[in-house]
């Protein structure tokens, strides 16, 4: 892996495991629990996404799969900004659903062109008007902005445009199948970078959880001081 050595590969992926240790058993102890609301709902989705996320990445690393393990970093960045935005502005979450919404329209359009099963469109826009009516009665003070959250926007919103700009943007070239990742040349910077952005995702997640009145793990200070980056790496703006 480069420059990456393999002591220091070994230390960065036993704190992520040790975070998604850590995440799991918060998601278990609010299973089947009352939450207090629709954004609650969705950071709990989000953070159990991103647990299952880590444990397809622990795998693969630990079984040489370095290549592979990469092309999870980025969804699992963009569910981070998603996740922070949201736990930070409530309101933010009707404009996730939205742009959701309007997403599920033109897939299910599209795919029914080509599937022998009709679409049944306005079963989904009653479902979303029911959702709506019911968001708005929860939670009146909300703008319910029908405006749609940009990626750019939930990074910005969750106070990390500064990983946007710099690893976000590193990592989305594995998904966008850029020459320097083909190429295999941008290892050179990702190799010693996947474990710690993994880590940081699945922090985030349950520091979102803790911060919503779930159980705090016992080493919740410990692991974090463990994530801390370097004074050489880019902050979050």
């Amino acid at each position: 892996m480069n420059d990456h050595t393999a002591e220091a590969e070994e230390e960065s992926l036993k704190l992520v495991y040790d975070i998604r240790e850590a995440l799991c058993s918060t998601l278990t102890a609010l299973e089947g629990k009352p939450n207090p609301g629709y954004s609650f709902t969705y950071i709990y989705f989000l953070a159990g996404y991103l647990n299952r996320a880590a444990d397809g990445f622990v795998l693969l690393r630990t079984n040489g799969r370095i290549d592979s393990s990469k092309l999870l970093i980025r969804p699992a960045i963009e569910a981070m900004f998603r996740l922070t935005a949201v736990l930070l502005k409530p309101d933010l979450f009707y404009r996730v659903a939205y742009g959701e919404h309007e997403e599920d329209l033109k897939l299910l359009r599209q795919a029914s062109r080509h599937a022998s099963t009709k679409f049944d469109e306005n079963a989904l826009v009653k479902q979303w008007s029911e959702f709506s009516a019911k968001y708005k009665a929860e939670f009146p003070q909300s703008s319910a902005s029908c405006n749609r959250l940009s990626l750019e926007e939930a990074a910005i919103n969750a106070n990390m445009s500064g990983y946007y700009d710099a690893y976000y943007r590193m990592y989305c070239r594995y998904q966008h199948v850029a020459l320097r990742a083909v190429g295999r040349t941008l290892d050179e910077l990702t190799d010693a970078q996947d474990n710690r952005a993994i880590a940081l995702c699945i922090f985030a997640a349950l520091e979102s959880l803790t911060a919503l009145g779930a159980p705090s793990p016992s080493n919740f200070d410990s692991l974090r001081d463990r994530l801390k980056p370097p004074s050489t790496e880019p902050t979050a703006a």
